[in-house]
Protein backbone atom coordinates (compact mmCIF):
# COMPACT_ATOMS: atom_id res chain seq x y z
CA UNK A 1 0.00 0.00 0.00
CA UNK A 2 3.05 2.74 1.30
CA UNK A 3 4.45 1.40 -2.47
CA UNK A 4 1.66 2.48 -4.54
CA UNK A 5 1.00 5.54 -2.32
CA UNK A 6 4.11 6.75 -2.98
CA UNK A 7 3.73 5.84 -7.00
CA UNK A 8 0.85 7.73 -7.25
CA UNK A 9 2.26 11.04 -5.63
CA UNK A 10 5.44 10.55 -7.73
CA UNK A 11 3.58 10.44 -10.96
CA UNK A 12 1.27 13.76 -9.55
CA UNK A 13 4.92 14.94 -8.87
CA UNK A 14 6.11 14.83 -11.92
CA UNK A 15 2.33 15.36 -13.94
CA UNK A 16 2.37 18.85 -12.42
CA UNK A 17 5.87 19.77 -13.63
CA UNK A 18 5.20 18.63 -16.76
CA UNK A 19 1.87 21.13 -16.89
CA UNK A 20 4.38 23.81 -15.72
CA UNK A 21 4.87 23.88 -19.87
CA UNK A 22 1.86 24.44 -20.78
CA UNK A 23 1.24 28.20 -21.69
CA UNK A 24 2.54 30.90 -24.23
CA UNK A 25 7.07 31.33 -24.00
CA UNK A 26 8.46 34.49 -25.81
CA UNK A 27 12.05 34.45 -26.28
CA UNK A 28 14.67 35.68 -24.74
CA UNK A 29 17.09 37.35 -27.06
CA UNK A 30 20.85 36.33 -26.06
CA UNK A 31 22.35 37.48 -29.50
CA UNK A 32 21.59 37.90 -32.69
CA UNK A 33 21.29 35.09 -34.67
CA UNK A 34 20.59 33.99 -38.40
CA UNK A 35 19.06 31.38 -37.53
CA UNK A 36 14.78 30.67 -37.51
CA UNK A 37 14.26 30.20 -33.53
CA UNK A 38 10.66 30.49 -33.12
CA UNK A 39 10.03 33.70 -31.03
CA UNK A 40 6.98 32.07 -29.07
CA UNK A 41 5.76 28.88 -28.32
CA UNK A 42 2.48 27.83 -27.22
CA UNK A 43 2.22 24.36 -25.37
CA UNK A 44 -1.13 23.14 -25.50
CA UNK A 45 -2.40 20.47 -22.80
CA UNK A 46 -3.67 18.59 -25.78
CA UNK A 47 -0.43 18.10 -27.01
CA UNK A 48 -0.05 20.70 -30.07
CA UNK A 49 2.50 23.02 -30.04
CA UNK A 50 2.30 25.91 -32.45
CA UNK A 51 5.77 27.82 -32.99
CA UNK A 52 6.05 31.52 -34.50
CA UNK A 53 8.49 33.30 -36.20
CA UNK A 54 9.61 36.00 -38.63
CA UNK A 55 8.35 33.36 -41.55
CA UNK A 56 4.91 32.25 -40.19
CA UNK A 57 3.23 29.86 -37.79
CA UNK A 58 3.55 25.88 -37.54
CA UNK A 59 1.65 23.49 -35.34
CA UNK A 60 3.48 20.34 -34.29
CA UNK A 61 2.36 17.86 -32.15
CA UNK A 62 4.96 16.88 -28.67
CA UNK A 63 5.82 14.72 -25.97
CA UNK A 64 7.46 15.26 -22.71
CA UNK A 65 9.88 12.77 -21.77
CA UNK A 66 11.79 12.79 -18.46
CA UNK A 67 13.75 16.26 -19.23
CA UNK A 68 12.81 16.08 -23.15
CA UNK A 69 10.81 17.68 -25.78
CA UNK A 70 10.01 15.49 -28.73
CA UNK A 71 8.90 17.72 -31.30
CA UNK A 72 6.62 15.72 -33.91
CA UNK A 73 7.04 17.19 -37.30
CA UNK A 74 4.12 16.81 -39.82
CA UNK A 75 5.95 14.80 -42.53
CA UNK A 76 6.25 12.45 -39.77
CA UNK A 77 10.01 13.14 -38.64
CA UNK A 78 10.93 14.42 -34.99
CA UNK A 79 13.29 16.14 -32.89
CA UNK A 80 14.02 15.59 -29.56
CA UNK A 81 15.19 18.87 -27.26
CA UNK A 82 16.33 18.81 -23.55
CA UNK A 83 15.01 21.42 -21.55
CA UNK A 84 14.33 22.90 -18.09
CA UNK A 85 12.53 25.12 -15.83
CA UNK A 86 13.75 27.74 -14.12
CA UNK A 87 11.06 30.26 -12.04
CA UNK A 88 9.16 31.34 -15.30
CA UNK A 89 11.88 30.61 -17.49
CA UNK A 90 12.02 27.91 -20.22
CA UNK A 91 15.55 26.71 -21.11
CA UNK A 92 15.77 24.19 -24.46
CA UNK A 93 19.24 22.70 -25.03
CA UNK A 94 20.61 21.06 -28.57
CA UNK A 95 23.47 19.73 -29.72
CA UNK A 96 24.19 21.16 -33.26
CA UNK A 97 27.19 20.37 -35.22
CA UNK A 98 29.53 20.23 -31.90
CA UNK A 99 28.10 22.87 -30.10
CA UNK A 100 25.25 23.45 -27.51
CA UNK A 101 22.67 25.99 -28.81
CA UNK A 102 20.82 27.35 -25.43
CA UNK A 103 17.13 29.22 -26.45
CA UNK A 104 15.55 30.69 -23.23
CA UNK A 105 11.96 31.67 -23.49
CA UNK A 106 9.81 33.88 -20.83
CA UNK A 107 6.33 32.18 -19.33
CA UNK A 108 3.67 34.85 -20.85
CA UNK A 109 1.17 35.64 -18.30
CA UNK A 110 -2.30 36.00 -20.09
CA UNK A 111 -4.98 38.33 -18.64
CA UNK A 112 -8.63 38.39 -19.95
Amino acid sequence: MKTFLLLIILYSTIDLYNNKLIGLWSKILIQSSSEEIPNILNFKKDGSLIEINSKGTTSHKYNVNNDFIEIIKLNGGSSEYNYYLSEDTLIIQRLENGKFIINKYLKEKLTL
